[in-house]
């Protein structure tokens, strides 16, 4: 079964217009579409958020249910995705979640249900990613399986479901509690993903992301890692948020289709490969590195 769908979009009607074409071949059966309002100040704002919801409606263009939710005013990227989450799941128990530049391989909705079936009831299993680090040039070697798990995935194109985003904590209100166990763990991805926990707890950068991450890792969960690479993002450019032309280490295009039927790994364990490298990411670059540690001393001090 094709599982339903959450696209996420705003003001960029070219991205969501090679989105939708994506999907147009997968043919979800439940589409959701959160649309965040245009922005004070913004003059053409307006008729841009206006031309999205148009594509929306010409471009789905298959046997579909469609729910809309378009919010007159702008609530800003934080707060749209976790509210158009918080709304796909008071209607779903289990889907996929595509912000409008996440463009889907043409397995990944087949992909993403298969795992949402299967681990259902598996409480440690929190997250589906659709994009994965591990490439030739990674260095990290494939196994023979179709996925693999790790302590934290990836959230350009990802599937969840109710019981697992009931544990997101936006608040890092345990995190005074257990910061200095972060730094002490032998596990090199929680280091650094705990410098990013702090400076959030701190008030220096809150993202849902990172707020996600944190839910997951205080729980111990587990994320499902493809063996190939599933999204390609095209938010490139001077109207993306955060990204204005630099050359993402994660953009990368689609690196092949899974074979089925799929292999499951076994036993459900982690990859150590994979989360060392997803903590070289996590840690980025010298500056940001010294940064959170500034904000790490400095919310310990308060």
């Amino acid at each position: 079964m094709t599982p339903p769908v959450l696209l996420l979009v705003f003001n960029r009607p070219a991205v969501v217009r090679q989105l939708l074409s994506a999907l147009r071949g997968q043919r979800p059966r439940r589409v959701y579409v959160s649309a965040d309002g245009p922005r004070a100040g913004h003059s053409d704002d307006g008729a841009r958020c206006a031309l999205v919801l148009e594509e929306v409606q010409r471009g789905i263009d298959w046997p579909c249910e469609v729910q809309t939710l378009s919010r007159a005013t702008n609530v800003g990227l934080q707060q749209a995705v976790v509210s158009g989450i918080d709304w796909f799941f008071s209607h779903e128990s289990a889907g996929v979640i595509l912000e409008d530049d996440c463009v889907p391989a043409s397995d990944f909705l087949r992909f993403a249900g298969e795992m949402l079936e299967r681990y259902a009831d598996v409480p440690e299993v929190m997250h589906v990613s659709g994009l994965t680090m591990r490439t030739p040039r990674s260095g990290v070697p494939s196994n023979a399986a179709s996925y693999h798990f790790a302590q934290a995935g990836h959230v350009w194109g990802w599937a969840t479901w109710r019981r697992a985003w009931q544990r997101f904590d936006p608040t890092f209100a345990a995190w005074p509690s257990v910061r200095s166990a972060y730094r002490r763990d032998p596990s090199a991805l929680r280091r650094a993903l705990g410098a990013k926990f702090s400076s959030a707890s701190a008030g220096r950068k809150w993202t849902w992301s990172r707020a996600w991450y944190w839910s997951m890792l205080q729980h111990r969960a587990l994320s499902v890692i493809p063996a190939v690479n599933m999204i390609r993002n095209i938010g490139d450019g001077a109207d993306a948020t955060h990204q204005h032309g630099a050359r993402h280490p994660l953009r990368m295009a689609h690196a092949g289709a899974l074979t089925w039927p799929l292999v499951h790994p076994s036993p459900m364990a982690t990859d150590p490969r994979y989360d060392a490298m997803l903590a070289t990411y996590h840690r980025g670059s010298v500056r940001r590195r010294l940064s959170d540690a500034w904000w790490t001393l400095r919310e310990a001090m308060a």
